[in-house]
């Protein structure tokens, strides 16, 4: 996850005395080989959010935006697969790690 402090001249096009907004991207992969000269990744998701008033807020709505859609993923039972936010590492455990 990647949270950056930008000018709010970069969303509003004149330097207003805004001062700044944060803006994060995060994005999901997962490592097929363990070749590290051949690096095979299979996509999984991307969040990518903008205008926010503080780091915190930012980074909140990027694990907001992870938790709701992966526990909305459910097993042949009706559970949810994933119980953990992206910031636990109890996250890097869930099945998709495994397939």
């Amino acid at each position: 996850m990647v949270v950056v402090k930008n000018r709010a001249v970069k969303y509003l096009g004149e330097d207003d005395n805004k001062g700044y907004f944060f803006s994060g991207n995060c994005f999901i992969v997962k490592k097929i080989s363990s070749d590290t000269s051949n690096l095979n990744i299979k996509w999984l998701n991307s969040a990518n959010i903008s205008k926010y008033k503080s780091k915190e807020d930012a980074s909140n709505r990027i694990r907001q935006i992870y938790f709701e859609e992966f526990a909305a993923i459910r097993n042949n039972e009706g559970k949810s697969l994933y119980t953990f936010n992206i910031n636990d590492m109890r996250f890097w455990d869930g099945p998709i790690w495994k397939n």
